[in-house]
């Protein structure tokens, strides 16, 4: 699984800077590869199914190597100086993380109940820890970045026992589809907790070259393989019996909204709730609860449904689709935040 990662890395080696520009440009543009990956799942699904990440487990390998690489960029003492330094924000962040957004997705869940695949992947979306994006949106934004890194990989590393619990706690209701907490605790192990500590303890124990190599090249791997995945998911959905022009254009309302409404009550809970003074931190917190690791979730969702291929597509369009709403979102809420004026004085 981890063999494509050293061929991957060996291609791309930052040395000539036009080699590197393009790096830097694949993770710092990460909100419209996405968008463009997306578009050309629903343009051209046919030929994407096909090329594209062919079968489910090429999708859950391709996510298990991006975790590799966002976990070969953090090491133990971005938890734990974060900790150290502001144990508020980040265990406020990481609780706001796990309680908001499952909220939000089960309203929006709501919104498709009449298909009941689709609204397990809708909750999904709302239960998984954040993304590696966020801390990309969250340097545009001038905010804590090193709040955000931390906030990231502690909800993902809480998210082996979160995300299945809180799926299944909140999936009653949503019809004819159960959300067994046991069927997702194994692929949440393979493809997210793993995967993330095996680049933590790379990063910590390699020697300097290579990790620095690595480290490198990693946020530009990670960009490529989420929007492959993004745009192979939209392909599969694209090709779905029942899926209409109608139902996703109300799943992409209904996540437009979720993430929205994530961002904004994010801020909220860093003013408000915890209190915290500094503009950096609000902006942090707000991003990393409104941006979540979709990728995740629509592999998830898609697992659910093992020998329905039909209904696995569907499952995972959410996830797919919600890549591309929190990319974007989160990209203009950091370009606003980033033209204000210095984030110091209260805002």
């Amino acid at each position: 699984m981890f063999l494509a990662l050293p061929t991957a890395l060996l291609l791309l080696a930052p040395a000539p800077p036009p080699r590197q520009r393009v790096l830097e440009g694949l993770s710092s543009q990460f909100a419209w590869v996405v968008a463009g990956a997306a578009a050309a799942g629903w343009a051209w699904p046919h030929a994407v199914s096909t090329h594209v990440l062919a079968g489910q487990p090429s999708v859950s390998n391709a996510l298990s190597v991006a975790m590799f690489c966002a976990g070969a960029g953090l090491s133990r003492n971005d938890i734990t100086s974060a900790l150290v330094r502001r144990p508020r924000a980040l265990l406020g962040g990481v609780c706001a993380q796990y309680t908001v957004m499952p909220s939000l997705a089960k309203a929006a869940s709501l919104c498709v109940q009449s298909h009941p695949d689709v609204a397990a992947g809708m909750l999904l979306v709302g239960c998984c820890p954040g993304g590696a994006a966020s801390n990309v949106v969250t340097l545009v934004a001038k905010g804590d970045v090193g709040l955000s890194i931390a906030m990231t990989a502690t909800s993902t590393l809480c998210a082996g026992l979160a995300t299945p619990a809180l799926a299944r706690r909140l999936g009653y209701g949503l019809g004819a589809v159960e959300i067994p907490s046991r069927l997702l605790y194994r692929p949440m192990l393979q493809t997210l907790v793993v995967p993330t500590l095996l680049g933590v303890a790379f990063n910590e124990t390699a020697p300097p070259k290579p990790a620095a190599l690595v480290k490198a090249v990693a946020p530009a791997v990670s960009s490529v393989l989420i929007a492959a995945i993004v745009s192979r998911v939209v392909a599969d959905a694209r090709l779905a019996p029942a899926l209409t022009a109608a139902l996703t254009a109300r799943v992409a309302l209904s996540l437009l909204a979720l993430h929205a409404s994530g961002f904004a009550l994010g801020y909220v809970v860093a003013s408000y709730v915890l209190r915290i003074q500094d503009p950096p931190s609000r902006r942090a917190i707000s991003i990393e609860v409104g941006m979540q690791n979709s990728a995740l979730a629509a592999v998830l969702a898609a697992s659910l449904f093992p020998h329905d291929l039909a209904a696995a597509s569907r499952a995972a369009l959410p996830g797919g689709l919600s890549a591309c709403c929190h990319s974007l979102l989160g990209g203009a809420l950091a370009s606003y935040w980033r033209r204000r004026r210095p984030p110091f004085a209260n805002e």
